[in-house]
């Protein structure tokens, strides 16, 4: 199954971790790929090297883009 978690950042905070640690576990049976809209965050190390990682760095605000 494909999975794809979308936040605003990884900054260390607790949704940020409670993403991490979904995305890593979930890893281990599913392609994984995690999105952050704004910046990646400290907390992107943690991620397993399998899973994919995308950054949109749109700042503030609303963007139809996404």
């Amino acid at each position: 199954m494909k999975i794809l978690h979308v936040i605003e950042s990884l900054e260390f905070g607790g949704a940020e971790m409670v993403v991490v640690n979904l995305a890593n576990i979930m890893s281990e049976k599913h392609d994984v790929s995690v999105c952050c809209t704004k910046t990646p965050g400290q907390l992107k190390n943690k991620l397993n090297k399998e899973i994919k990682f995308y950054n949109f760095n749109l700042g503030e605000g609303f963007h139809l883009s996404i």
